[in-house]
């Protein structure tokens, strides 16, 4: 598999207008990418978005990824409900995989019995979660995989602990630059500290997809331009 690349819908939110996912899957077509992570994070959005449109717009890609609405997962009718429609769409649209911060995740039990590929992102030193709170909910939960998000794990210094503590559940990376304060967003991957990419150096060492997740560029050439640097910066 070695690195293929991924593209989330979210890179293409205003901040402002709820996220336009065909919109920016009929964008992330135009790119010399391997996939793209659809980005559910309002739970209105999995709302009539599967049309034969969007299966012929998803054909192309190798790899699909669906990232789930930002709730706290625990037993109730109405997490259920959103469970059960994650499910269908996912099942739709042919997913690969479906993730969820580990934080949302208040009981894992509701996902026993279902035969869909869950990852858990990791959690930052914001919300007190670190590598050996991964490590337990992953020895609890066997089935579970996780996505290495360098955003969070870098805060607390954590990218290469993740790498080698982790690497055989490592499902997938989130790859950008950092938190940008004071918005709901991440810097390009190429616009961080020299520090931080130094940091983010192992995940070289992993066998996996990496999904763009940061804040684009309006142009697709520049889009073009950061996702080769990416490619090149990998094989380095």
């Amino acid at each position: 598999m070695k690195n293929k690349i991924l593209v989330s819908t979210g890179n293409f939110w205003d901040g402002k207008n709820p996220l336009d996912n065909l919109k920016a899957i009929k964008t992330i077509r135009k790119l010399d990418v391997d996939g793209v992570e659809i980005t559910f994070s309002d739970p209105k959005l999995l709302e009539g978005f599967f049309s034969n449109e969007v299966k012929n717009l998803l054909q192309k890609f190798k790899i699909i990824g669906m990232h789930m609405p930002a709730i706290k997962y625990q037993k109730n009718d109405k997490t259920r409900e959103i469970i059960k429609k994650c499910y269908c769409l996912y099942r739709l649209i042919k997913a690969d995989y479906a993730n969820l911060h580990i934080n949302w995740l208040k009981d894992p039990d509701l996902f026993r019995g279902t035969k869909w590929n869950i990852v858990i992102e990791n959690g930052s030193s914001k919300n007190a979660l670190f590598v050996k709170d991964m490590q337990n909910l992953l020895k609890k939960n066997r089935r579970f995989k996780m996505i290495l998000d360098v955003n969070h794990a870098y805060e607390s210094d954590e990218i290469g602990e993740y790498v080698k503590k982790l690497k055989n559940k490592i499902y997938a990376v989130h790859l950008g630059g950092g938190e940008i304060k004071g918005l709901n967003s991440h810097r390009p991957f190429f616009k961080a500290p020299q520090e931080y990419r130094d940091a983010c150096e192992p995940i070289k060492k992993l066998d996996c997809p990496i999904v763009l997740e940061y804040t684009f560029p309006n142009k697709l050439s520049q889009i073009d331009s950061e996702i080769q640097r990416i490619k090149n910066w990998l094989k380095a």
